[in-house]
C-alpha cells in the first residue's frame, strides 16, 4: 500500500467520530492494529478525558471518520518539519 502525502492532525487533536459517542484524542498516526498488518489506519486514539484505562482502549481510524475536531493539538517549528 503506497502512501500519499496528506495533512493529518497533530498528536494531542481531540475529535468526535461518527459512529463513536466519545471523543478522541489522537496519539499516533499511519498505524496499523498488531493482529491486522495489511490495514494502516490514519489514526490511533484513546478516549478523551480518560485516555488508555486498559490495554485494548485504543480507536483505530481514518481522517473521513472525523466528524468534528473539538480541539487542535500543538503545531509548532518541530511538529511542522516531522
Amino acid at each position: 500500500m503506497a502512501v500519499q502525502e496528506k495533512d493529518f492532525l497533530p498528536v494531542g487533536s481531540v475529535v468526535t467520530l461518527y459512529n463513536d459517542s466519545k471523543r478522541k484524542v489522537i496519539i499516533g498516526f499511519l498505524v496499523s492494529p498488531t493482529n491486522s498488518k495489511n490495514n494502516v489506519y490514519d489514526y490511533l486514539g484513546v478516549n478523551f478525558p480518560e485516555g488508555s484505562l486498559i490495554s485494548n482502549d485504543e480507536t483505530f481510524f481514518n481522517h473521513e471518520d472525523i466528524k468534528h475536531i473539538n480541539y487542535l493539538g500543538l503545531i509548532d517549528e518541530e511538529e511542522k518539519k516531522f
